[in-house]
C-alpha cells in the first residue's frame, strides 16, 4: 500500500510549524503545542492590556469580549468592590463624532431603562478622552454561546423570547428601538434569566429624511435585522425589534438563523412543542411587511405566554403532517388486523384502547384547528363607543356589524330601567312589552323560582358586573331603547341600530370559522368540535384564574363534588366584572364563562319549537361540552335565570326601523 502524502490532503499539517495533524478538525488547524503557545500569547497580551488600562474608580480584571465598537472588561468598582462590566469604546473610534454619539446613546438608553430583563446602568464617564460605560456584570453565557450546543427545548426557547419581548416592551415604552436583537446581545444570568444588552444602535424613531448610520452597521445583526432596517428606511419603528425577536426564536428552536425563504419550523425540527401555534408566532413576527407583524412587543409576549401555557397543559405531537400519517397508519393497521396481532403480542387490551382513544383525541384536535379562524395579520378593527360607555369592535368577515367587547353591564341595564318611567321611547317606537317568566336561581344544585331579580340575583353585583336574569324580551327592549336614545340625541344615524347578535355573528366573534349546517342546532352537532374548542386551547379543565367557569368553590357550596373532573380555582364564586379576564385575540372578554349569552337566532327550523340559541358558558358550567365555544344551549324567550345575560352588537348600516316592534 502506498503511503498517503500529507501534503495531498488540505489542512493536514499545522498552520504554524507544519507538523502533521492527527485530527485536522481540532485546534483550528494547529497542533496541540502551537495551540497552547497561542493561548499563552493571548493571555499575556490580555494581561498587558489590562495592566496598562486605567479607568478612574475601577480596577480592570480581564477582557470579556471585543466587538465592532468597543471592548468589554470585567472590573471591580473601587467604591464598593462591586463586580461590573466595563465597556470602553475603541480608541480609533473615540474621535469620530458619530460613533461617540452612538456610544452616548447606549449610555442614555440604559440609564432610562429599569427592567429585570435589561442589564442595569451603573454609570458612565471618560478615561483619557475615551468614553466608558459601567453596567451590571452578568456571570453567564450569551445565546450565541448557548446555541453552539444546538437548538433549545421549545418551551425554554419560548421562555427566553418571552423575556426578551418584556425587555423590548419596556424599551418601546420609553420610545427606544433596540435595532440589534441577536443571540450575542442576549445574556443569561446564573439563574437562567434573560438580560438584554448592547443598546448601541438603539434610538428614538428618526424623522423622515434624516440620514442613517445604522444601515451600514447592520451586518452585525445579520439574519436578525428587519427588512426595513436593511433598506435603511428612516420610518423603521419598534416593529423592527419584533422581527428580530421572531428571528431569534426561530434560531433557538431550529438551531439555525432564518435566511431568505426559511423553511417552516416543523420541517427543521420535530418533537414536543413544535406546534402550529409556534409556527404562527414565528411566521407573524417574520413578516417582511411591518404592518403584518405583531403590533407590539406586548402582543407578541402575551401570545408566547399563551403558547407556553398550552405546552404545559398537554403533550403535543411533533407536527401536523406526522399526526395525520400516524392516524392513517393506525387505521390501516386496525383494518388489516395487524394492530390486533401487535397488541396481543406486546400490549394489553387496555393499552390498545388507550392508544385508540389518544388517536381519536388527536384527530379531534386537528378538526378544531381547522375550525378556528386565525386573526388576520395586521388586523385593525373599527371601533365604536356609545353614550353608555359600551365599547364595540369590528370582527373579520362581519362587514356592517361591530360586537360589544363585553357583556351588557348592570349599570347599562340600570340606565334603561330608569328610562322606563319616561315612556316616550315606548310611544315613539311602538314597542309592546312581552311577559317574562319568574326569576330562577341556583339553590342546592337546582335552578328554582326565587324572589331574585336582575337588581338582586342572590349574590353581590356592581355596575361593572354583567346583568343577569334578563329574558330575551327584556334584552330586545334594551336594544330598542338604546337605538331610540342614540338616534334621538344624534349619537348615531337613522340607519344604525343596536340589537342582539345572531348565532352566526356570535361564532365569528368567538373566532370560529363558518360551521356546516343550516341551523344553530345543526352547526353545534359536531362532537369533535364541541369537546375541544376552548379559548385557551384543547386541554381540560381551564387554567386556574383565567376563565370564570365552574370551580371548586361552587362545588363546595352547591354541587356534588363528582360534578367536576379536576380541581381548579378562580377568584369568582358567581359572576365577575365584565373585563376581569384577558381578552380574546379579537379583543372580546368572557366569550366563554361569566354568563351565558342569548342570541336572536332560533335554535332549529321547527316552527313549533320557539327556542333560541344560547352561546358561551357561564359560571355554572362544568362539562367539556358545556364550556366549548361551539356548543349551543336553548331556552324560551321569556326565561329569566341567574346564569344568563346578553351581549349586543352595533349595526353600522342597514339598521333602519325599530328592530323589535311587534307587528
Amino acid at each position: 500500500m502506498t503511503a498517503m502524502n500529507p501534503d495531498a490532503v488540505p489542512h493536514t499539517r499545522c498552520a504554524v510549524c507544519e507538523a502533521p495533524l492527527e485530527n485536522p478538525a481540532e485546534w483550528l488547524g494547529m497542533c496541540p503545542a502551537c495551540w497552547g503557545q497561542a493561548g499563552m500569547r493571548a493571555a499575556e497580551s490580555m494581561a498587558r492590556e489590562t495592566a496598562t488600562l486605567h479607568v478612574e474608580g475601577f480596577r480592570i480584571r480581564r477582557r470579556i469580549a471585543r466587538g465592532g465598537m468597543g471592548t468589554v472588561y470585567e472590573a471591580m468598582r473601587g467604591s464598593d468592590e462591586q463586580r461590573v462590566a466595563l465597556k470602553i469604546i475603541r480608541e480609533d473610534l473615540a474621535d469620530q463624532p458619530r460613533f461617540r454619539e452612538m456610544f452616548q446613546r447606549e449610555c442614555e438608553a440604559l440609564a432610562r431603562l429599569d427592567h429585570p430583563s435589561v442589564v442595569k446602568h451603573l454609570g458612565a464617564g471618560e478615561t483619557e478622552g475615551v468614553p466608558f460605560l459601567a453596567m451590571e456584570y452578568i456571570d453567564g453565557p450569551n445565546l450565541q454561546q448557548v446555541l453552539r450546543k444546538g437548538p433549545l427545548p421549545v418551551d425554554r426557547a419560548l421562555e427566553i423570547v418571552e423575556q426578551v419581548c418584556a425587555a423590548l416592551e419596556a424599551a418601546h415604552a420609553q420610545r427606544l428601538v433596540h435595532r440589534d436583537i441577536k443571540p450575542a446581545n442576549v445574556l443569561l444570568d446564573e439563574q437562567g434569566r434573560v438580560k438584554v444588552t448592547d443598546f448601541g444602535l438603539a434610538r428614538l424613531p428618526r424623522p423622515a429624511g434624516e440620514a442613517s448610520l445604522t444601515g451600514s452597521l447592520l451586518a452585525l445583526g445579520g439574519h436578525y435585522a428587519a427588512p426595513e432596517l436593511e433598506r435603511g428606511d428612516p420610518a423603521a419603528d419598534h416593529r423592527a425589534d419584533i422581527y428580530s425577536a421572531g428571528a431569534l426564536l426561530y434560531h433557538l428552536v431550529t438551531g439555525e438563523p432564518p435566511r431568505a425563504h426559511a423553511e417552516p419550523v416543523h420541517q427543521r425540527r420535530s418533537g414536543h412543542g413544535v406546534t402550529l401555534g409556534l409556527q404562527r408566532i414565528i411566521t407573524r413576527a417574520l413578516q417582511p411587511d411591518a404592518e403584518r407583524r405583531f403590533a407590539s412587543a406586548r402582543e407578541m409576549r402575551l401570545r408566547i405566554a399563551r403558547e407556553r401555557g398550552f405546552l404545559k397543559a398537554w403533550p403535543l405531537f411533533a407536527r401536523r403532517q406526522a399526526q395525520l400519517v400516524l392516524y392513517a397508519a393506525l387505521l390501516v393497521m386496525l383494518i388489516s388486523g395487524c394492530l390486533l396481532a401487535w397488541s396481543s403480542a406486546q400490549e394489553s387490551p387496555e393499552e390498545v384502547a388507550a392508544a385508540l382513544r389518544a388517536t381519536a383525541e388527536l384527530e379531534a384536535r386537528l378538526a378544531v384547528e381547522e375550525r378556528l379562524a386565525p386573526v388576520p395579520a395586521g388586523w385593525k378593527p373599527r371601533q365604536h363607543e356609545n353614550t353608555l360607555g359600551m365599547k364595540f369592535v369590528g370582527i373579520p368577515d362581519l362587514d356592517d356589524v361591530l360586537v360589544s367587547i363585553w357583556e351588557t353591564r348592570v349599570g347599562d341595564f340600570a340606565a334603561f330601567n330608569k328610562a322606563q318611567a319616561d315612556g316616550r321611547w315606548i310611544k315613539e317606537t311602538g314597542y309592546r312589552r312581552k311577559l317574562s317568566r319568574a326569576f330562577h336561581g341556583l339553590k342546592k344544585g337546582e335552578f328554582v323560582e326565587t324572589r331574585g331579580s336582575w337588581r338582586s340575583p342572590g349574590f353581590a353585583q356592581t355596575d361593572e358586573h354583567p346583568v343577569c336574569g334578563t329574558s330575551l324580551f327584556e334584552a330586545q327592549a334594551f336594544c330598542t331603547w338604546l337605538t331610540w336614545k342614540e338616534r334621538s340625541s344624534g349619537a348615531i344615524r337613522d340607519n344604525q341600530a343596536y340589537r342582539l347578535p345572531t348565532d352566526a355573528e356570535w361564532s365569528a366573534a368567538a373566532g370560529l370559522k363558518p360551521e356546516p349546517g343550516a341551523t344553530p342546532e345543526e352547526k353545534g352537532a359536531s362532537w369533535k368540535v364541541k369537546m375541544h374548542a376552548f379559548p385557551w386551547g384543547h386541554d381540560w379543565p381551564a387554567p386556574d384564574g383565567l376563565y370564570n367557569i365552574v370551580d371548586n368553590g361552587v362545588v363546595d357550596e352547591d354541587w356534588h363534588p363528582n360534578w367536576i373532573f379536576k380541581p381548579r380555582r378562580d377568584p369568582w364564586l358567581r359572576t365577575a366584572p365584565v373585563n376581569a379576564v384577558p381578552p380574546s385575540p379579537l379583543g372580546l372578554y368572557h366569550m366563554v364563562g361569566n354568563v351565558a349569552e342569548i342570541t336572536e337566532s332560533l335554535i332549529s327550523a321547527d316552527p313549533e319549537l320557539r327556542l333560541y340559541a344560547i352561546r358561551g358558558a357561564s359560571w355554572f358550567d362544568a362539562s367539556r361540552e358545556g364550556v366549548s365555544l361551539a356548543t349551543r344551549a336553548r331556552d324560551s324567550a321569556g326565561m329569566r335565570i341567574d346564569k344568563r345575560g346578553f351581549r349586543i352588537v352595533f349595526v353600522t348600516r342597514g339598521g333602519e326601523g325599530w328592530r323589535y316592534v311587534e307587528k
